[in-house]
């Protein structure tokens, strides 16, 4: 039986001529669900909508036309879908080329946790998982196979997944090569994501995360030789040079964590690893054992305002917490970015002042600008409907300052979308001298 598996996905880099796909590296999601499936004795076949973009007026534009015709040939009977609020109508546009060509739909992915209403409205999937997919996929398509399913119900059935706790029965991904034509548009970059451990413990009012409580808690470890086969494999097939840590919080388990870098160090020298912290879960023997380690770190740092860091989006972090991050950053020259939210509602321009003031008294500090746009199922996405403030509901695309440069708006009333872009700019030339002075330092 041939399963085809679909990730619908935002392109994850502007228009550059001369790369033909908008993908930086391997997504797990598509691979791993690839891995599990052959290993219960299905076929997959693979689809990432972002083979099917091409540049178009400085945008990347999904061809429908070429991935209808691509989901028409397959010949799997059974279409697994996946994809993140961001591409959620693409998502639904998917799920019913599937059923228009008589597959039974299953629907997954972060958006389908917090956004069940939106399946059932769609009238495009007959059955949607919520939650750790691993083990109820593989026993629903059994289920399918053997009859004991329906192949295409009247109504759609929700089957809620519960955490995966053993983390040890998911297997490692070793085949990377439906991603061979993203290994070769880089002549330089050649990245995997992995994955060390899973979950998050704060409660930030802006992400899903925190909404999909029952997905991602408690938080829990990978065996790290199931991170290292994968390498290992990347490595062996495609020489890639750079590794993703996909976790919401990599130095949340400081032992695992520091053992992680340890191994890699040893094993990999020559690999740079990217990992994502919080300033609360960083410390000097994590940073101590990174600098043996080629790597970056990022930081959900989202303001340099601890009235919004408290009030608006309780991120359970202080400034000065931010400070001794960047401190030590740069005492073990670590390469450091510092996540930004702007166009926050509620936010006023002393807080944006605040913000810039921290960033110009770290200037090795690469800050990353993002425009704030309200993801269903969190406090600030109920707070915004309650208040009348967004402008298209179901609309979670994302805003970039081009797009409001463009449309001379954003995704809510009655913030200053003007000033947002003001601050933005600034970061972005900080960016470039950040990048300037690692380049000198080197």
């Amino acid at each position: 039986m041939k399963i085809l598996l679909i990730l619908v996905a935002m392109p994850e880099m502007k228009p550059i001529a001369s790369i033909p796909y908008p993908i930086m590296a391997p997504p797990i999601t598509l691979l791993l669900l690839a891995e599990i499936c052959r290993r219960a004795g299905y076929e997959a076949e693979l689809i990432d909508t972002r083979f099917y973009m091409s540049q178009q007026e400085n945008e990347w534009v999904l061809n429908d036309n070429l991935l209808e015709r691509a989901i028409a040939q397959s010949d799997a009977e059974i279409a697994g879908i996946s994809f993140l609020s961001s591409s959620a109508q693409e998502g639904f546009r998917v799920a019913a080329y599937c059923k228009k060509y008589q597959k039974t739909v299953i629907g997954g992915g972060l958006h389908a946790s917090v956004a069940l209403e939106e399946f059932l409205r769609s009238n495009g999937f007959h059955y949607v998982i919520q939650g750790d997919a691993e083990e109820v996929f593989t026993s629903l398509l059994a289920n399918l196979i053997q009859g004991s399913a329906e192949r295409y119900p009247d109504t759609m059935h929700v089957l809620q997944a519960k955490s995966l706790r053993n983390l040890q029965t998911v297997p490692p991904v070793t085949d990377f090569s439906p991603y061979q034509r993203i290994f070769e548009q880089y002549s330089t970059y050649r990245a995997i994501y992995i994955e060390t451990s899973r979950g998050c413990f704060k409660q930030c009012h802006f992400c899903e995360v925190a909404r999909t409580g029952a997905a991602w808690k408690p938080f829990r470890k990978f065996p790290l030789e199931t991170a290292f086969t994968s390498i290992e494999a990347a490595v062996s097939q495609y020489q890639i040079n750079y590794v993703l840590i996909a976790d919401s919080i990599a130095t949340f388990f400081k032992a695992h964590f520091l053992e992680f870098a340890r191994q890699m160090a040893k094993k990999f020298p020559e690999i740079t690893t990217q990992f994502n912290s919080t300033v609360d879960c960083w410390n000097e023997e994590i940073a101590q054992a990174c600098a043996s380690l080629r790597c970056s770190v990022w930081f959900g740092f989202e303001s340099g305002s601890q009235r919004v860091l408290d009030q608006i989006i309780q991120k359970g972090t202080t400034v000065e917490q931010a400070y001794e991050a960047a401190r030590l950053c740069r005492k073990y020259a670590i390469p450091c970015g510092f996540n930004v939210l702007l166009g926050l509602p509620g936010e006023t321009e002393e807080d944006y002042k605040l913000t810039l003031e921290f960033f110009e008294q770290l200037p090795w500090v690469h800050p990353s600008p993002n425009i704030f746009n309200p993801l269903p199922g969190t406090v600030l996405y109920d707070f915004s409907i309650e208040q009348g403030l967004l402008r298209k509901t179901e609309d979670y695309s994302i805003w970039d300052p081009e797009r409001i440069a463009r449309t001379g708006r954003g995704p809510i009333d009655g913030v200053d979308y003007a000033l947002a872009l003001q601050y933005y700019h600034k970061y972005m030339e900080m960016q470039k001298e950040a990048e300037r002075s690692l380049t000198r330092a080197n």
